[in-house]
């Protein structure tokens, strides 16, 4: 099972809900009801009732290296069957779901940094509407003289921010994950449902990401034969809502001497599989810092233990990233 794992200036700032309780409170009565409503709305909410296909084309972008070509692919069926598959490069990954089961194959024993932008971009749209999500504030404010009305809330310490024109239609979203912020725009409508035509990802304020989505069909015609699952698959259990891992025993690496005597900092990136019984697996740096930062950091992740992941009562496997940051502030 793979994990179904935010600021911008929209214009003339009228009104703000300050912080504190009451504030708080009356946040949520205003903001909650559009959040229901734009996850009824959603094309991308996890359920049965739209059938849809859709095709992102993006571009992965960096300081350091050529822009890259990828594509990802997302069929869903009347009966809630699903074909999920990235490719960029030499890289591809391809999840077939029917019912309770899934069956993956990907060309590394690993999940790049890239590929889990592009999964956690569609991710965020799959529950817009939790009841454990804390409203921090609602606004009024203005983009271009249209008015909009705004919410910022948190989820699992990740900021949301979420806009709103006069007809209840959203217009701009961001989601801020650590160092990456992902952002929605140009939303349109297909059929009763929307979704975002643009997807935009930003790493430490430079862009990483700019992807296209193709107007999608739901007219619910699949190839059946799209949904076979390949040859030398991997199988497992899966589910809409599964309750995700939670850390039980965390070691924090060793900050090495020599790294902070020459003022080497950064943040190291590793990807693990969170097994059923909670342990760590195959941990694989996809973010370095440096050789002995990325070593220390393997070392201490080895060790963590975790409350796997489960579908009902059914512990499962999920892939997970984990960023651990050497700051020499920090002693």
């Amino acid at each position: 099972m793979r994990l179904h794992k935010r600021s911008v200036y929209l214009g003339l700032l009228l009104t703000i809900v300050a912080c504190g309780a009451s504030a708080k409170e009356k946040a949520e009565e205003l903001a909650r009801p559009l959040l229901q409503a734009a996850a009824e709305r959603s094309l991308f909410e996890a359920d049965k009732s739209s059938p849809f296909g859709l095709l992102m084309k993006f571009e992965l972008l960096g300081p350091r290296s050529k822009p890259m070509q990828g594509a990802y692919s997302w069929v869903v069926t009347p009966d809630g069957d699903a074909r999920r598959e990235i490719k960029f490069a030499d890289y591809s990954d391809l999840e077939i779901i029917r019912g309770t089961t899934l069956w993956s194959k990907r060309s590394l024993d690993h999940i790049p940094l890239q590929a889990t932008w592009v999964q956690t971009a569609f991710r965020n749209f799959a529950h817009l509407n939790r009841n454990q999500d804390e409203f921090r504030r609602y606004w009024t404010t203005s983009d271009h003289h249209v008015p909009l009305r705004c919410m910022e809330l948190v989820r699992d310490t990740k900021m949301r921010s979420l806009c709103f024109d006069q007809e209840n239609n959203l217009t701009k979203v961001e989601f801020i994950d650590t160092q990456t912020v992902y952002e929605y725009s140009d939303f349109r409508e297909f059929g009763s449902k929307y979704a975002p035509a643009k997807v935009s990802i930003k790493r430490e304020g430079q862009a990483v990401l700019d992807g296209t989505i193709d107007i999608p069909s739901t007219d619910g015609k699949v190839d059946p034969s799209l949904l076979m699952p390949p040859s030398g698959a991997r199988k497992q259990i899966t589910c809409l809502n599964p309750d995700f891992p939670t850390l039980k025993t965390k070691v924090l690496p060793h900050y090495p001497e020599q790294d902070r005597s020459l003022h080497r900092a950064g943040t190291v990136i590793v990807y693990v599989l969170i097994a059923a019984d909670g342990n760590v697996q195959n941990p694989t740096v996809i973010q370095t810092a440096g050789d002995s930062l990325d070593a220390v950091s393997l070392e201490a992740v080895r060790q963590w233990k975790y409350e796997p992941a489960k579908c009902g009562d059914v512990p499962v496997e999920a892939d997970a990233e984990i960023s651990i940051n050497f700051s020499l502030q920090i002693r």
